[in-house]
């Protein structure tokens, strides 16, 4: 479909780098091709919050201060593949006694996913929160931002955690590899060891948060507006 449009289309705006050179190769544009940093998040609701706040926010969802929190913002569906994270619980609590998985999301696999938990013994360690609509909070109080996704083109879950100072621990997938420079503002997996890594080197912990923070800039609204609408100048005149 996108093939069959393309020679329709005066512009195709792509969000990642895998895209934007496929696109070049196959020629699909009658005109120019762009890349943009994703489709742009608003920094006036994900953003850091105090301890207070995050400690209230713990304490409204069931959680406490000492836990060690990953969170994973995901429709449940088969490509998001939520099962990894829950096979791996048993390895990281060796080393993370307090750690705890929350999910937030609904969907067709989320069934699938509490009955693997139960058959694997590890429901106590996992939250499964449903569909929420306080995703800046969630994002505010977690340790790390998580997702074993098999396909993304840009997930903005991953930019909206980054603007609250989260690590990010991604697959190694086009559209993560955009967002997350391995080692830098998060990880490219192994997720057991990236995880029990960020808790354990508090030092590493604060430099990736302060990168986010510094980093998500370039993923905002604004600065997706502004390119938008330059690609829209440059195709009227």
């Amino acid at each position: 479909m996108e093939r069959l449009l393309s020679s329709f289309t005066d512009a195709v705006v792509t969000i990642n780098d895998e895209d934007f050179e496929r696109a070049k190769k196959l020629n699909l544009a009658h005109g120019n091709i762009f890349h943009i940093d994703g489709v742009g998040v608003n920094l006036e609701r994900f953003h850091p919050i105090s301890k207070i706040e995050k400690h209230e926010i713990r304490k409204k969802i069931g959680l406490r201060d000492s836990d060690f929190v990953v969170l994973y913002v995901a429709q449940f569906i088969p490509r998001k593949n939520h099962q990894l994270i829950i096979h791996q619980i048993q390895n990281i609590v060796k080393t993370v006694p307090d750690f705890k998985v929350v999910f937030a999301g609904n969907g067709e696999t989320l069934l699938q996913c509490k009955t693997l938990a139960e058959q694997m013994g590890v429901s106590k360690y996992i939250m499964f929160l449903g569909g929420r609509s306080d995703i800046p909070d969630l994002c505010g109080m977690a340790d790390i931002h998580v997702s074993p996704s098999l396909q993304e083109g840009l997930a903005i879950g991953n930019i909206g955690a980054m603007a609250t100072g989260c690590p990010l621990v991604l697959s190694n997938i086009r559209g993560h590899r955009e967002v997350c420079r391995d080692g830098i503002n998060g990880y490219l997996f192994d997720l057991t060891d990236s995880i029990i890594v960020l808790f354990q080197d508090k030092e590493r912990y604060e430099l990736i948060k302060a990168t986010n923070l510094h980093d998500v800039h370039k993923f905002s609204v604004d600065c997706s507006v502004k390119s938008m609408a330059g690609i829209y100048k440059s195709v009227v005149e």
